[in-house]
């Protein structure tokens, strides 16, 4: 059996954190999901639960750290620093993507509006063989379609 790809999401919002766990409730039982609705705590989490089956999506707008921060963090943590972490936002803002893609994300996504986009979304995220990733600059945004 497939080891299951684990996700940790990281979002103040507890009801995108609930539409996130329903929507990979019904895509894969492959998938063991972490969710954290503040950047302490997930940071504090991470540090111990990581491994080379981790994907990260974090949130941007976050009280206290802020999604930006918390990647930059990561980024100087020598065990999580090679982590794909996908910056997960309402926003398509070009100056935020261009921030994300400056400090270390692998990837940017926009949250999906409908649950069957989410759905997508998550599929294509845990497909990705992110041990031979490499972001060319046309596809850093992760679409669902």
């Amino acid at each position: 059996m497939k080891k299951p790809v684990v996700i940790h999401y990281a979002d103040d919002d507890i009801d995108d954190l609930q539409l996130f766990k329903s929507a990979v409730d019904k895509t894969t039982d492959q998938i063991d999901l972490h969710t954290y609705h503040k950047g302490d705590d997930f940071l504090n989490s991470i540090k111990t639960k990581a491994d080379k089956h981790s994907i990260v999506f974090l949130d941007i707008n976050m009280p206290g750290k802020n999604g930006f921060e918390i990647l930059k963090e990561i980024r100087r943590d020598d065990l999580l620093k090679t982590l794909p972490v996908i910056m997960y936002s309402t926003s398509s803002d070009d100056k935020a993507i261009a921030v994300s893609r400056e400090i270390g994300a692998t990837m940017y996504a926009v949250k999906p509006t409908s649950f069957s986009d989410l759905k997508n979304l998550i599929k294509k995220a845990v497909a990705m063989d992110w041990s031979r990733f490499q972001s060319p600059p046309h596809s850093f945004i992760l679409k669902a379609a």
